[in-house]
Formats: structure tokens, C-alpha cells, sequence
């Protein structure tokens, strides 16, 4: 029998003897047994892969935004990350509402899980923007709806540069993680121009990677140093755990093993 239906049936019984009178210690020992099955699922149950990492999220944007590409002659991208945002606030709507498994998730990781969603809310929001969209709002999904929102046309009448994609994004995020394992941005980071300068070290990435713009690998690359204080962004982090995973199996396919990058670069 699986927990939650363990939880459910206690949670009947004890609905049962509570109306009854001299089953004082029956209830107490059935509500300790509820406690126990609880603070079990909480610890077994990988919440975030509930509502996806942001990594697996980014993926999937990616894929979505290159199959309507395929299928749309002309896609209005503003148009499309509204509906993308739309679909953020569908897949909330069982943990604000506390059904089935939610209902028995603590608080602690409630907290974790909001706080990735709410990493992609701010993600779509910049998405938006940089397609010409300013979108006015609540900045977290606990008390928001897509009818909250208001959304301004902030670009201009004359033509524009195309912004980045989202599989170009996370291109270029992977390729500077890389860039991190190998310690070739710690080197960078060693001429006086560019040690404390990320807007210029951004451009120098761009010139050597060719993606995205001169601007591109700022975000990530003070998200990084934000990381290291604890600050917010950690969407944008180069060197999440998952990222990391992912350039050591594209390293691993040059011969380089982890065991050697490692010996250099211990902290990555």
C-alpha cells in the first residue's frame, strides 16, 4: 500500500474514534502513526521533480519554443511565453490547492518548491521583456494568477535585433560551465580589465563562443558570484549541480576524467 493511502486511511480511522468516547489512547497512538507516515513522505518524496528542476524546465521551454517554430511560419514570441506562462501558473494549481500529495508537504520543502517556481516565473518575465513585453505582477506564484498581470508593448515601431532562444540560453550557460570546470575563466580573471569586470568579460566569452550577444554571459556570470554569497538568481547559476553533471559527461566523451579536472580545479 503506498504511503499516501496509508496516511488517508489513517486519517478515516481516526475521524472514526475521535466520536468515540474512552478511545483516548487508540486516537493518540493512530495520530503519532499519521505524524510518522508524514514526516516519512516528506523526507522520500523528491519535491522539486514533482513540478521539474529549472534546468528540466528550461529544456522544455527550449523544445516547446523550437517545435512551434517548426510548425509557425511567423511565431509571436510574446504571445508564446504568455501562454508559457499560463502553463506555470496550470501546473501550480495543485500545490496552492493542497490536493492529494500536497496536502501532507512541510513547509520546509513547500519552500523549495515555490521558490523554483518562482525562479521560472522570473525567468518568463525576462523572456517577456526581452521580446518587448514588460509584464506587471505579483512576483510569486503563492499569490498570483495570470489575470493579475498586465502587459505592456515596451519595444519599439522600427525593426529589432532577435533575442537570444532558449536552447541558444542554455548553450551558452553549458558552454561557460565547461568554460568554469576547465578553470579558463578563473584565467581570464587574472588580466586587471577583466577581474572585476563581467560586462567585459561577457564580451570577451561572446567573441570566443559565438552565442548570443555581447551581453549574454553577464547574467550568468554574475549569478555565479551572487551564488557564492547566497544571493537570489540561482536560475541563472552556471554551476548548479546539474549543469555541472552535464559538462563532465560532455568532457568525459574528450578523455578528460573528473579525477583530473579535479586535481587542478577542486571547487568545481
Amino acid at each position: 500500500m503506498k504511503i499516501l493511502e496509508k496516511i488517508k486511511e489513517l486519517e478515516k480511522d481516526l475521524d472514526t474514534w475521535e466520536n468515540f468516547e474512552g478511545a483516548t489512547e487508540l486516537v493518540s497512538k493512530k495520530k503519532k502513526e499519521v505524524e510518522k507516515l508524514i514526516s516519512e513522505l516528506n523526507t522520500n518524496t523528491d519535491w522539486i521533480r514533482l513540478v521539474d528542476s529549472f534546468d528540466d524546465f528550461q529544456k522544455q521551454l527550449a523544445f516547446r519554443q523550437e517545435n512551434i517554430e517548426s510548425k509557425v511560419e511567423a511565431v509571436n514570441m510574446g504571445e508564446f511565453f504568455k501562454s508559457e506562462l499560463t502553463r506555470l501558473f496550470d501546473s501550480c494549481k495543485p500545490i496552492l490547492s493542497k490536493s492529494d500529495l500536497w496536502e501532507y508537504c512541510s513547509e520546509e520543502n513547500l519552500n523549495l518548491v515555490v521558490s523554483c517556481q518562482n525562479s521560472k516565473l522570473e525567468h518568463l518575465k525576462e523572456c517577456l521583456l526581452e521580446n518587448g513585453i514588460d509584464a506587471h505582477g505579483p512576483i510569486s506564484i503563492l499569490c498570483a494568477k495570470i489575470s493579475d498581470y498586465k502587459f505592456f508593448d515596451v519595444k519599439s515601431d522600427s525593426g529589432s535585433i532577435k533575442p537570444i532562444t532558449e536552447s541558444e540560453k542554455r548553450s551558452a550557460k553549458l558552454k561557460l560551465t565547461i568554460m568554469y570546470k576547465l578553470g579558463i575563466i578563473d584565467h581570464l580573471r587574472t588580466f586587471d580589465s577583466l577581474k572585476n569586470n563581467d560586462r567585459a568579460l561577457s564580451r570577451v566569452l561572446n567573441a570566443i563562443l559565438d552565442v548570443g550577444g555581447p551581453n549574454t554571459f553577464q547574467t550568468y556570470l554574475s549569478a555565479e558570484k551572487s551564488a557564492e554569497i547566497g544571493s537570489s538568481a540561482t536560475q541563472n547559476n552556471p554551476l548548479s549541480s546539474k549543469l555541472r553533471e552535464e559538462a563532465m559527461q560532455i568532457l568525459e566523451r574528450t578523455d578528460l576524467t573528473n579525477d583530473e579536472i579535479e586535481k587542478y580545479y577542486p571547487n568545481l
